[in-house]
C-alpha cells in the first residue's frame, strides 16, 4: 500500500487541480436574478448653486426587474400586499464595463413630478446610470446632471443640478 500511495496522491492532486472552479456571477447575471424593490430614495436639486429641493425617504413602493435580452420592466408596488403594477419598460444596455445602465429612454427612476418639473425646465434626463454596488441581496445606482436653463425675466442661462441615488433590495 505504501508503494501505491504516491499514485493516490497524484491522482488526487490531479482531480482536485481539475475540479471546475466556480466563477464569480457577473453584473448582468446578479442584475437579472430576480426583481430588485427599492429602499431608499436620495434626491437633490441645486439652483444656481443654491439647495431648491433636498429627500431622503425609505421606500418600497417601486420595483425593476431587468430581463437578460435587455428589457427593464418598472412596476409600481403595493407594500402591503407586494402586488405589481407594471409602469412602464423599456430597453437597456450595460456599458463594456459593466459600471453603467444605459435606457434607451431617460432614466424612469425618478419620481413623475420631478421628471415632469425638470423637463418644463428644459433640462434632458440622462439615459446612463452608474452602478454604484450590485451584489446577490444588494443595488445601489447613483446619477447626476447638471445644465443652465432659461428662466422667465432672468437675463441669463441659470444652472442646475440634480443628483439622485436609489438604494434596492432582493
Amino acid at each position: 500500500m505504501k508503494k501505491h500511495l504516491p499514485t493516490f496522491c497524484l491522482i488526487g492532486l490531479f482531480i482536485f487541480a481539475c475540479k471546475k472552479k466556480q466563477s464569480e456571477p457577473t453584473t448582468l447575471d446578479l442584475l437579472t436574478a430576480h426583481l430588485w424593490i427599492s429602499k431608499q430614495l436620495e434626491l437633490s436639486v441645486t439652483v444656481a448653486g443654491t439647495p431648491a429641493f433636498a429627500e431622503n425617504r425609505q421606500t418600497d413602493s417601486l420595483a425593476v426587474e431587468f430581463k437578460r435580452e435587455g428589457t427593464a420592466v418598472f412596476y409600481q408596488r403595493n407594500p402591503t400586499n407586494g402586488s405589481l403594477t407594471e409602469i412602464s419598460r423599456q430597453g437597456y444596455t450595460l456599458s463594456n464595463d459593466e459600471k453603467k445602465i444605459e435606457f434607451a429612454n431617460p432614466i424612469p427612476l425618478l419620481p413623475a413630478n420631478l421628471q415632469a418639473a425638470i423637463t418644463a425646465a428644459g433640462v434632458q434626463i440622462p439615459h446612463t446610470i452608474d452602478i454604484e454596488k450590485i451584489t446577490r441581496d444588494e443595488l445601489i445606482l447613483k446619477g447626476s446632471f447638471q445644465q443652465n436653463v432659461t428662466v422667465p425675466d432672468v437675463p441669463f442661462p441659470v444652472p442646475i443640478a440634480v443628483g439622485y441615488r436609489f438604494s434596492f433590495a432582493k
